[in-house]
């Protein structure tokens, strides 16, 4: 646990989404369970699986890679502390 105080920018955003997942992935199946299958199948007969399963990929890996990049780029030297001076000032 000590490790977690030195991590770099990089190793804070894995591991906040790594707890982002553990936490909303059960939660999301759990309201959604039954319908997200039922639209998973309709997408899949749609599109094919091969095209469906493609796009999600590429969807989640841009949107992981447009946030690290944000957390890299701004928050690296405490992105709380800017935001809440920036609106603070207002």
């Amino acid at each position: 646990m000590k490790d977690i105080k030195n991590l770099s920018s990089t190793g804070v955003y894995a591991y906040t989404t790594l707890i982002s997942c553990l936490i909303c992935v059960p939660l999301a199946l759990f309201v959604e369970g039954p319908t997200l299958k039922a639209g998973v199948d309709a997408a899949v007969a749609k599109v094919g699986a091969k095209a469906f399963y493609g796009q999600l990929l590429l969807v989640g890996l841009l949107y992981h890679l447009y946030n690290q990049v944000w957390f890299l780029g701004v928050c690296d030297d405490g992105c709380a502390q800017e935001n809440t001076m920036l609106y603070t000032n207002k």
